[in-house]
């Protein structure tokens, strides 16, 4: 598998555009668990400091929010059990492969469930509920405690071995899915974006 510190960003080659090259899916999905890696320390260094102080920057709760639940669960999980474990699952996998494919797809669900629930606490924080801070520490929490080994088990074992479930021509198939999958969360995203633009225009308007 290709050094994935060495290569970045995941699927949209290199900050001048070029296409990184001879990437596997599991490549593709271990670059990927690099910057929510990142993410998830800044939320281990950050969690104390929000317990201790009793209160969150709301610019940064929102970074936060938009990143698990955009990046972390639609994109990547996305991308995993709409995809890969799509594509596995058809395949003759040995009990413990599927297994652990099972579980995995277990504890997105999981990482699911304590996003939505962030996500929600974040709206009644930020409309002064005073007791959903406490929903958001835990949410962090659940986070902070699920990622790293959930991605440790996917990078070290689980990625490895599918594979080999997979000819060249399937690898390929797969990676062209992903890139796929890419496009239309970010036309989703901005479209969404320019929705909103939209409508904080029209408010501004009837107020004019």
């Amino acid at each position: 598998m290709a050094d994935v510190n060495e290569q970045r960003p995941p699927l949209g080659g290199s900050a001048g555009g070029d296409e990184v090259p001879d990437l596997t899916p599991a490549d593709a999905l271990s670059l990927e668990h690099e910057v929510i890696r990142r993410v998830v320390r800044v939320l281990e260094r950050q969690l104390p400091r929000i317990q201790h102080g009793g209160e969150i920057d709301p610019v940064s709760l929102a970074t936060i929010v938009d990143f698990v639940h955009t990046y972390a669960t639609r994109v990547h999980h996305g991308k995993e059990e709409e995809i890969l474990f799509r594509q596995l699952d058809d395949k003759d996998l040995s009990a413990e492969h599927r297994r652990m494919m099972e579980e995995l797809a277990t504890e997105h669900v999981e990482m699911r469930r304590a996003v939505e629930e962030l996500r929600q606490a974040k709206e009644r924080y930020g409309e002064g509920e005073e007791a959903a801070l406490g929903v958001i520490q835990d949410r962090l929490h659940t986070l902070i405690d699920l990622y790293p080994d959930h991605m440790k088990t996917e990078d070290e074992t689980f990625f490895l071995a599918a594979m080999d479930y997979l000819d060249d021509a399937e690898r390929q198939e797969v990676m062209e899915q992903m890139r796929g999958h890419d496009r239309a969360m970010i036309h989703e995203r901005y479209g969404a974006m320019a929705d909103d633009l939209e409508a904080w225009t029209e408010d501004w308007t009837l107020r004019g």
